[in-house]
């Protein structure tokens, strides 16, 4: 009677304890500003966190307005994760009184980070050192999350304050983000091999969404048709463009899916140029990995490197 008291103690402290565990274990809720970071961040969750994206699929971020269903979003998560340099600037307001914890990757000191260029033909332009300040008239690029390098610091980043919030998952967490990040890694790698043949090959784009991703596999960008693609060039750059696809032997432009193509058609009206297409926001690559408004961050690359390939081979028919 004895032994089976003693076998019964034992079992139900047994079951107390990993009860108590399973409810002590933090389910981590994430929201972020952009879908290419919910990319970049979703390997390091586990079955029980979740991740909001608050510019859903299809949105420009250069003209979003809060609702209120997407404070009300971030007011339940534990974590918000922005861009910063003012590509999500609508989100600055509603972090001022935020209880959780922000990561703003403009605020990482180990992001590498580039000045804007400005709309039109381009000169070559010199990586900038990392400064305290968080919007476009600082005179930052904010699209940071196009470098592999920048998406390797803002993993690191998540995972160490998503071990703070829960150390008692700081192993598993930790699994994820050593595995994670091999693999962003070895997609880079992979990237830079498949950019290698084109990338002395010219080529112009909408807005200047990709310098950090040029930058990393050397490309050849020649200019862009505006600094902000929710406004129309001015005639004076249409044809100092069209100008110098003429005489720069210019491959392609590339369009957006998120903006209409008619801002790329007086560029290219009857020149011998093919018209690509890229995704800064990585939502019109459906996948298998895809999240709810986002792909993973090495289906981003890849499918944007196929973009590059696609346009910019030389053996293609014009």
């Amino acid at each position: 009677m004895n032994r089976l008291l003693v076998t019964f103690s034992v079992c139900f402290s047994t079951f107390l304890g990993a009860l108590l565990l399973s409810n002590s274990a933090h389910a981590m809720k994430i929201a972020v500003s952009l879908p290419p970071l919910a990319g970049i961040i979703a390997p390091l969750l586990g079955e029980d966190d979740s991740i909001e994206v608050i510019l859903k699929s299809g949105r420009s971020p250069h003209a979003f307005h809060l609702k209120p269903s997407h404070l009300r979003m971030l007011e339940k998560s534990d974590i918000a994760v922005t861009a910063g340099f003012g590509v999500d600037a609508w989100l600055d307001k509603a972090l001022n009184t935020y209880k959780g914890t922000h990561i703003n990757m403009a605020d990482i000191s180990t992001m590498r980070l580039y000045s804007v260029r400005k709309g039109g033909v381009w000169e070559s332009v010199a990586p900038h050192k990392h400064t305290e300040v968080d919007s476009l008239d600082s005179g930052i690029d904010p699209h940071l999350w196009t470098a592999a390098s920048n998406a390797l610091e803002l993993v690191i980043a998540v995972s160490d304050e998503m071990i703070r919030l829960a150390p008692e998952q700081k192993e598993v967490i930790s699994e994820r983000r050593d595995s994670w990040l091999a693999r962003i890694k070895r997609v880079d790698h992979e990237v830079f091999m498949a950019l290698n043949p084109v990338n002395r090959t010219p080529y112009i784009v909408l807005h200047d969404a990709f310098q950090y991703f040029e930058k990393r596999y050397m490309m050849t960008s020649a200019g862009s048709i505006s600094l902000n693609p929710e406004q129309t060039p001015s005639l004076k750059r249409v044809f100092a463009l069209r100008e110098r696809i003429e005489k720069s032997n210019i491959r392609c432009v590339f369009k957006e899916p998120q903006f209409s193509s008619k801002r790329v058609q007086p560029v290219v009206e009857d020149l011998n140029v093919r018209i690509g297409e890229l995704d800064p926001m990585g939502t019109t690559y459906s996948d298998e990995s895809s999240g709810p408004g986002y792909v993973l961050y090495d289906v981003f690359l890849k499918r944007n490197a196929m973009q590059f390939v696609g346009c910019l081979t030389i053996d293609k028919v014009l």
